[in-house]
């Protein structure tokens, strides 16, 4: 099962539980698209109608809501820095709340020599919306 199945599935869980039906329905919402790894699923509620996903080997897709969506873009690939495995990798990542107009994203990784957490501050390509520029990176907390 995979993310999209596992979050359709506790939506539709909870739908049915309000209904007093203990019955579920697993539903692929995006068919056509597959990840290696994914760890998050976010919509930056810019108006854009995008999805990012987060693969945790360091690679942050992007492609259009819609279950016939048949390509995904690669938004931001830092997977030549990240450590990953288990509980390591790319794993989380928040849009500022200002988003639509600053472009910022918020990554949390792991990296090795020495081994920590790094969360840091990604911005949007001023040439292209479905991209991030890698070295716009500025890193806001290491914990060891």
């Amino acid at each position: 099962m995979n993310l999209f199945q596992v979050m359709i599935s506790v939506f539709l869980i909870s739908c049915s539980s309000e209904q007093n039906n203990n019955s579920s329905i697993i539903v692929d919402a995006f068919p056509n698209l597959n990840f290696e790894q994914p760890v998050d699923i976010q919509s930056p509620k810019d108006g854009t109608n995008r999805i990012f996903v987060l693969s945790q080997p360091g690679i942050v897709y992007v492609f259009d809501n819609d279950p016939k969506s048949k390509t995904k873009k690669v938004f931001l690939d830092i997977s030549n820095k990240i450590l990953y495995g288990g509980e390591q990798g790319l794993l989380g990542m928040a849009f500022h709340p200002d988003f639509k107009s600053n472009g910022f994203i918020y990554l949390d990784y792991t990296i090795d020599n020495p081994r920590r957490t790094i969360i840091s501050r990604f911005s949007v390509s001023a040439k292209d919306p479905y991209k991030a520029d890698p070295q716009s990176e500025v890193i806001l907390l290491e914990i060891e």
